[in-house]
């Protein structure tokens, strides 16, 4: 599920495709559904990784759906830094 639908990752599942997908959960402002926020012992920053975690999930899972997994390269990534107090915000 995601979003509330299936999606297809793709068409023709012989048919290589690419996704990239960048979660900005963690970078200022934060923002996360009701439902991770809620279950967040870690507060805001918490219910973002929470969410990420859910959203990855969601992927595999369509992906086992599919039968794509075999033949599937999954990297996850981090930028590993964090806002700095008093940092001033690019626009």
């Amino acid at each position: 599920m995601w979003n509330g639908r299936r999606s297809s990752f793709a068409e023709h599942s012989d048919t290589p495709f690419f996704l990239y997908l960048a979660h900005m959960y963690v970078h200022v402002p934060i923002y996360v559904e009701e439902q991770f926020q809620e279950q967040s012992r870690n507060g805001a920053y918490g219910a973002a990784v929470a969410s990420i975690d859910w959203a990855t999930a969601a992927i595999v899972e369509e992906l086992e759906r599919q039968g794509l997994t075999d033949n599937t390269l999954i990297i996850f990534t981090s930028d590993q830094r964090r806002a700095r107090s008093g940092a001033r915000r690019c626009r």
